[in-house]
């Protein structure tokens, strides 16, 4: 019988954190690029980026982010249990105590947030830092904890989930620098939120059986796999039209097209799950994460690389 060194628990355990977290590839990178994304449009200059307030809120705005995270696979251990692919994710709370741990380490995290958030609002002298770091907390507990439980009310889920994760952590970052927030950024941040939800839509097909044994009356439960895929690819141009406005009105039209290029090649291969569904065959959640979502996160860096040179 093999032996266990005394190292093997603690490094399946941190795996096992990792995966409460969501913090696989590329979501863990793309979660950086959320944190950071306000700062670099908001600082006049690069420098402005390591400033003290700054740091603290990309920090205080990927805690919330991992925080929520950690609630939503809390709650969704039965569903996750039910998934062919991502039985695993509910494998990796129950080896850390189960759902009761893992809810009071998702509110631990977030109150790390909020006092971080906190903080850099006395830092920086107004309210705006902490206010948008408790509308993300609010956002993740109506996303997933009953009776409001959005995730399980079709449409209304996406969007709530993605102003959470993405267009609330920019106005944290951004506002941390200056509590003006420009129209041209206003679009940014907003079309990146619809870009994301559309995106979800997408990404939730694969788990439209395990949704429906559970009650999990998501879009593509109420109204179809194809259906939430062609919604998702439709909400997913119409963000992408709104981002490139903002950026080519913030740093031109070639700074917009570099900073889109990638998401819109996404749509593209997005588009192709219809002819994956059409042939009768489930999609792949694995494939779908490693694969296309790489291009995602492709999309995501250069947009950070735009953003840091608009700086």
């Amino acid at each position: 019988m093999p032996r266990l060194t005394p190292h093997a628990p603690l490094r399946h355990g941190w795996r096992d954190v990792a995966a409460v977290h969501r913090l696989e590839y590329p979501f863990s990178i793309s979660y950086v690029c959320y944190a950071v994304w306000g700062a670099c449009f908001a600082s006049p200059g690069a420098g402005g980026l390591v400033a003290g307030p700054v740091v603290a809120a990309a920090v205080a705005a990927f805690v919330l982010t991992v925080a929520g995270l950690a609630l939503n696979t809390a709650v969704d251990i039965r569903t996750d249990e039910r998934h062919a692919e991502r039985h695993e994710l509910a494998g990796a709370a129950k080896r850390l105590g189960g759902r009761l741990p893992a809810l009071r380490w998702a509110i631990g995290e977030m109150a790390v947030g909020l006092a971080a958030a906190l903080a850099v609002s006395v830092w920086v002298g107004h309210w705006a830092p902490v206010c948008v770091a408790a509308g993300i907390v609010v956002l993740h507990v109506l996303y997933n904890v009953e009776p409001v439980h959005l995730k399980r009310r079709g449409l209304a889920g996406p969007p709530a989930f993605c102003a959470a994760v993405i267009v609330l952590p920019c106005l944290l970052t951004h506002t941390a620098v200056t509590p003006v927030v420009e129209p041209s950024a206003w679009l940014v941040y907003f079309g990146l939120g619809v870009l994301a939800a559309g995106r979800l839509l997408w990404w939730s097909v694969p788990d439209i059986k395990a949704d429906a044994e559970t009650g999990m009356a998501t879009a593509p439960v109420r109204y179809g796999a194809a259906r939430a895929v062609l919604l998702g690819c439709t909400v997913m141009v119409a963000g992408l039209v709104v981002t490139t406005w903002g950026l080519s009105w913030r740093a031109g039209a070639v700074a917009a097209v570099a900073g889109t290029a990638a998401h819109w090649v996404f749509v593209g291969v997005a588009a192709t799950m219809l002819g994956v569904l059409a042939r009768g065959s489930v999609p792949d959640s694995g494939r779908m994460r490693t694969r296309s979502m790489s291009v995602m996160l492709v999309g995501d860096l250069a947009l950070t690389v735009v953003a840091l040179a608009s700086a």
